[in-house]
């Protein structure tokens, strides 16, 4: 089974377009060669009818499809021109490997084939994960062509945006309120970054998240209080979607239904303090 040493033929094609014979020599062709690889020796590999059969050949397809997407992740970051062109190649030839295994899987009348299908059937998910994985990260830099056909297959989970604010303070006044009222109160974690906490008001997708580190009460009420104070437009009741996606609770993951039947803060020290930051920022509504 070949393995990639060197950047591929695709990559070098794409890097320089004047690449000679011999800069092209002893490369592999594209980092997923490895399924065609397979492809071609198809009637080598007895018929996977054992546990043990199986697994082995599961775990190599996977090992190899592991190595060649990060050598493709690699070749496409690496590359600045025909970055684009890299990329629809590797999809195409994907979607064509993909194509000529389906036409080989409905041959049945051919005895060679018959013991292989699960093979080939190992071969056909692998390219699916690959597509998938090469759709959902760079969807916007495939061509219409590609797009149409794996947007058929392939879900993209609609991105979660962030809070906006009704009017916008000055960063400087907000990075001031941010910290005397809920970093220095030990509301948010100080590793926290300001330009972090702000996205939350900027109708952004996720960078990063704010760790909240005081009780999930607090961070019920602060919520509750932008919205009903109008700091921020009225989020049409994915406020607590926006919350789970936006932040961490003590370092763990948060998800809406967290927020069921949660009850407010009734600290009396927590509360003054978020209600004077969040009367603070509505100051400027």
């Amino acid at each position: 089974m070949l393995k990639q040493k060197d950047f591929s033929q695709f990559y070098i094609i794409n890097y320089n377009p004047w690449a000679k014979e011999e800069d092209l020599k002893n490369r592999v062709e594209h980092p997923f060669v490895f399924i065609e690889t397979y492809i071609h020796d198809l009637s080598d590999y007895p018929s996977l009818n054992t546990f043990e059969k199986a697994q082995a050949i599961f775990n190599d397809i996977r090992e190899y499809q592991k190595v060649g997407y990060n050598c493709f992740e690699l070749e496409l970051n690496l590359l600045k021109e025909n970055r684009i062109k890299y990329l629809n190649q590797i999809a195409s030839r994907l979607l064509s490997v993909q194509a000529d295994l389906r036409q080989i899987k409905r041959k049945k009348d051919l005895k060679r084939y018959k013991s292989i299908d699960s093979l080939i059937l190992l071969l056909l998910n692998s390219i699916k994960e690959i597509l998938q994985s090469i759709f959902i990260s760079y969807h916007l830099e495939l061509n219409n062509s590609n797009r149409e056909v794996l947007s058929k297959w392939f879900y993209l989970k609609k991105a979660i945006i962030s809070f906006r604010f009704n009017t916008y303070p000055e960063d400087k006044r907000l990075e001031i309120l941010y910290h005397k009222y809920l970093t220095d109160r030990g509301f948010i974690s100080t590793l926290t970054n300001f330009n972090t906490f702000k996205s939350l008001f900027e109708a952004k997708q996720l960078e990063n998240k704010i760790n909240w580190i005081d009780r999930k009460s607090s961070l019920y009420y602060f919520i509750k209080l932008l919205v009903k104070k109008k700091v921020v437009k009225n989020p049409k009741n994915k406020h607590w979607e926006i919350t789970s996606e936006f932040f961490l609770l003590n370092g763990e993951a948060l998800m809406p239904r967290d927020f069921l039947n949660q009850k407010e803060t009734q600290n009396k020290k927590s509360r003054v303090v978020l209600e004077s930051f969040v009367n603070a920022l509505s100051q400027n509504s």
